[in-house]
């Protein structure tokens, strides 16, 4: 492992370019002895409270130490963020943003850069020395003392030595892991795509075939009470067989850049995947059903997941020696987070979280935010409890007219909201399963009601300007990841908790914000008692009947303010 060895006062100098807060120095100094003494770190502080901040003057000095440094960030918004508040300390202008192939131009077609025309040009390009931002970036990766990138790019990427790693948001980093070293294909996105190109002869039989074995795989590949579950070779053989040949695959991949963004990306997520069945020996595949309706194919999706010793190989060369410090507001068990995100045995490497005591300024921190449990409307999953549920909600929004976020369990509850709430209420903005980061940002801040299902990146922390009330209506439960062998309910109870934590987090992210949460599922009573929910959020929940809120002035009258 790295030896890493840095000057605290060095670093408190830097950290003087921006306003003195005591629990940011205190965590300064904690971290840095961390460091210094071999270890790695979990830094766990409320949303809000200047993260960066803390580990940005530490990974400055690191790198003009001579100690190469990688920040990884969710979404482009976090590394552009991230890289502003970096230039905010002196030194932190040597930190570049490197970012996803497609964020770059191809100076020799003239058109943005994608990854089939990078893989079959790169040595091509190489040659003729193009001026090309994708080949300059690599290149920087490998090379320059201070990196921010995100986290599919660390992932996916080539191995790189580095010293120090900091991962930012690191809760969400667990997701994306799961997800990096696999091919999916939503079959609702897939169906959708493929109505409004039927009648064309390479995109149209390409799709076609596609979903004529899909119906098939759907239909028998599992037992009807299974949820997920791998695919027989046979339904791979056909996948790797019948949708596309040698002679017409030319064809098919000039069809596919034609189309627009979003067609081209769902059409482009079932080339890779047919591409894993033809090299199956290196992937394991599988059907996942939606958790909650499971009959409904248009919920489902195919997996094709690299074998885990390729990936058991993978995550750590992505670390390698490299001390690591994951930076988050919602961790769940530290232990077990970092665990996860680094697969690192930390029996034989030092651990420590950081602050060892949450800090008396942070004590109330959430003062501003209260959370209802409401009592009466019982379990959510039942459609009869959801419409209960729908009609309350709205009852709430007449009343405060408010920023407002519903959140959902599933892409169909989030669509049942929409067509009951769509003909009263306007400035509605649907998150819709493919839309990215920058999408996202852009029309939650411009609307008034969001409308977000707990797959979606919304939960992943991206920040929604006066926001005031939010409607969780039902525990976020989201699909497991395939390769867990027998999926149990502690596991998924765990990702849940930190799912909810992070859906209340988002009415929160700074000192002076204000907020209510309301928790309308009955279920969220034993679930907010669990250790792995935060106390200080704890301390907010109260519970309620629908009837008494909504005659309750006092909390209401706020939002007239």
């Amino acid at each position: 492992m790295s030896t890493i060895d840095l000057t605290l006062d060095s670093i408190l100098e830097r950290y003087k370019a921006v306003q003195q807060r005591d629990y940011q120095i205190a965590c300064i100094g904690e971290l840095t002895s961390a460091i210094n003494e071999g270890n790695d770190a979990v830094l766990h502080l409320p949303t809000g409270t200047g993260k960066t901040f803390i580990y940005a003057p530490i990974a400055i000095e690191a790198s003009e130490s001579g100690f190469r440094t990688c920040v990884l960030c969710y979404t482009k918004f976090m590394q552009d963020r991230v890289r502003e508040d970096f230039a905010r300390f002196p030194g932190g202008n040597i930190a570049n943003t490197i970012f996803g192939v497609s964020f770059y131009t191809c100076p020799r077609f003239g058109r943005k850069a994608d990854n089939w025309t990078c893989e079959e040009n790169r040595e091509d390009c190489m040659n003729q020395s193009y001026e090309c931002e994708v080949i300059a970036s690599e290149k920087r990766y490998s090379e320059d003392p201070l990196i921010i990138t995100n986290y599919s790019k660390f992932l996916k990427y080539r191995g790189a030595d580095w010293d120090l790693i900091i991962i930012d948001d690191s809760h969400s980093f667990e997701t994306v892991k799961d997800q990096a070293y696999q091919y999916s294909v939503d079959y609702g996105l897939v169906d959708e795509i493929y109505e409004k190109h039927k009648n064309e002869e390479i995109i149209g039989d390409f799709l076609g075939n596609f979903c004529d074995i899909f119906d098939d795989i759907f239909e028998t590949a599992l037992p009807h009470e299974r949820k997920q579950g791998t695919l027989g070779i046979d339904f791979v053989k056909r996948l790797a067989e019948e949708i596309f040949t040698e002679d017409n695959e030319k064809r098919l991949r000039e069809g596919i850049q034609r189309l627009p963004d979003r067609d081209k990306q769902v059409c482009d997520e079932v080339y890779r995947f047919v591409g894993a069945c033809k090299r199956a020996a290196d992937h394991r595949f599988y059907l996942r059903k939606d958790w909650f309706t499971p009959e409904d194919p248009k919920l489902a999706e195919l997996i094709a997941r690299e074998v885990e010793a390729t990936i058991d190989f993978k995550i750590p060369d992505r670390f390698r020696r490299a001390r690591i410090i994951l930076a988050t507001a919602t961790p769940g068990a530290p232990e077990k987070h970092i665990r996860e995100c680094t697969q690192r045995n930390y029996e034989k490497v030092g651990l420590k979280v950081v602050p060892e005591t949450m800090p008396k300024s942070l004590a109330d921190w959430f003062r501003n935010l209260d959370i209802y449990l409401l009592s009466d409307l019982g379990d959510t999953r039942s459609s009869v409890n959801f419409r209960r549920a729908l009609r309350f909600a709205a009852n709430i929004m007449r009343i405060a007219k408010a920023k407002t976020i519903l959140l959902f369990k599933n892409f169909n509850d989030q669509k049942m909201a929409k067509d009951f709430l769509k003909n009263e209420f306007e400035d509605i903005y649907f998150v819709e399963r493919d839309d990215d980061e920058d999408t996202i940002h852009k029309y939650a801040n411009q609307s008034r009601i969001i409308l977000a299902s707990a797959s979606t990146r919304l939960w992943e922390g991206i920040s929604i300007n006066d926001l005031r009330l939010g409607i969780i209506f039902t525990p976020p439960f989201i699909r497991v990841p395939v390769h867990v062998p027998a999926p149990t309910y502690p596991y998924n109870e765990r990702i849940m908790l930190r799912r909810l934590q992070q859906g209340i987090g988002r009415l929160i992210r700074s000192e002076t914000d204000e907020g209510t949460c309301l928790l309308l599922d009955a279920n969220f009573g034993k679930y907010v008692q669990r250790k792995r929910f935060a106390d200080d959020l704890r301390e907010r929940a109260r519970e309620i009947d629908s009837a008494d809120l909504l005659r309750a002035a006092e909390i209401w009258d706020k939002f007239k303010e």
